[in-house]
């Protein structure tokens, strides 16, 4: 396989500068080299790297714990389907797994976590031991990762493992601007409060102190499509955090659609530069500024608040179009930030049909009742008002 031999490449670098003797053979190198990788074979095949290739969780008070993500990318020259995934070690343990059973295509990535719970001080070390093969079939693969990490006595007096876990345990409450996150109250003791933390593109910000009766919290504010992190933490009336790091990252869904409330105005003018003065004080008041073009006229249009599915989106803007057909035809003709917009470039004598859709940081959702949204409106002749309430 190309990686090997590149790996036994530098392998023979390394025994040149050192002056190793007993560097003669690829066995030697894949024993040198750490066991990066290992296999029952010695042909060309898929090889899993992990990102990052080992952990140390450091300090780690006996009543909480830390998380890890693992990312594994199949940097062969093949197809991966992964078997078994397993961890050895006291206080290791696999927190969620999307690595087992899967093929993993070449560039192609999976996840897994894993979890460290000490239950006694002093140092710990273990292994996750990843096994795969080609996607079809053959050679048998093994990937190490160590592990390691110390329990230290914890200062606080109570116990709390963080959010609850499980399928379904936050993202069945989840929308395109919120979620409802749950855990369970600690064991052993009382906490004073706790806070979640929520990370988005490397921004990470904290809430207010959250009642230690509380095992839920709702999260608002939320963008759609988009990958959050939140972790929680249990803290002593002095402040002191017991130290729990549980996290979970999922992202936020789009919005399937939006429902059109209804118009809620409407006003064309045709106008000329001769009846300028002559303009209604009702135009007036509607501030419609009649155009200055001879065979233009002008057709103010408002409308009501859309709705969305599911709920959570607010509208940041409208795209209006106009056609010449009902139902077909329509073009692009502006945007606005408000419920309203006014089209100075119709034709006097001339009937049009508008439409309107509602934008969320610059992505346009179409309504569910889009025909709901189209309006007919015929512009007057010259001199003359048509006002729809």
């Amino acid at each position: 396989m190309k990686v090997r031999k590149v790996y036994f490449n530098i392998f023979l670098i390394f025994c040149a500068t050192y002056a190793l003797a007993a560097c003669s053979k690829q066995s030697d190198a894949d024993q040198l080299l750490g066991g990066i990788f290992s296999s029952s074979g010695s042909e060309a095949g898929p090889l899993l790297l992990s990102t990052p290739s080992t952990k140390d969780f450091g300090s780690v008070a006996t009543n909480s714990n830390s998380t890890q993500s693992f990312t594994l990318t199949n940097s062969g020259s093949v197809n991966a389907t992964t078997q078994t995934l397993s961890v050895t070690g006291t206080g290791f343990s696999i927190f969620q797994n999307t690595c087992t059973g899967v093929t993993i295509k070449v560039g192609g990535t999976c996840t897994f976590t894993i979890l460290f719970a000490p239950s006694t001080v002093g140092a710990k070390t273990g292994t996750t031991v990843l096994t795969y093969t080609a996607a079809t079939g053959g050679t048998s693969y093994t990937m190490s990762i160590s592990l390691s990490g110390t329990g230290i006595s914890s200062s606080v007096a109570f116990s709390f493992f963080g959010f609850n876990l499980g399928v379904g345990a936050h993202t069945s409450s989840l929308t395109p601007s919120g979620v409802v996150l749950n855990w369970a109250l600690a064991t052993g003791g009382t906490p004073a409060y706790y806070k979640i933390t929520q990370t988005v593109l490397g921004v990470s910000t904290a809430t207010n102190a959250i009642a230690a009766s509380r095992t839920t919290y709702n999260i608002t504010g939320l963008t759609f499509n988009t990958t959050y992190t939140f972790q929680i933490n249990a803290y002593d009336a002095l402040g002191v955090s017991d130290g729990n790091s549980n996290t979970i990252t999922f992202a936020t869904p789009n919005a399937t659609g939006s429902n059109f409330s209804g118009w809620s105005d409407l006003i064309a003018t045709g106008t000329t530069v001769t009846n300028i003065n002559a303009i209604s004080a009702a135009l007036l008041a509607a501030s419609v500024v009649p155009s200055l073009a001879t065979t233009n006229a002008q057709v103010k249009l408002a409308w009501e608040l859309f709705t969305f599915t599911p709920a959570g989106p607010v509208a940041d803007g409208y795209n209006i179009y106009r056609s010449l057909t009902s139902g077909a035809g329509f073009a692009l003709i502006g945007t606005s930030a408000t419920l309203t917009y006014i089209d100075t470039t119709p034709l006097v004598s001339t009937t049009y049909y508008y439409k309107i859709q509602p934008t969320i940081l610059g992505i346009e959702y179409t309504s569910s009742v889009a025909d709901d949204s189209e309006i007919q409106v015929f512009v007057p002749p010259a001199n003359m008002a048509l006002v729809h309430r």
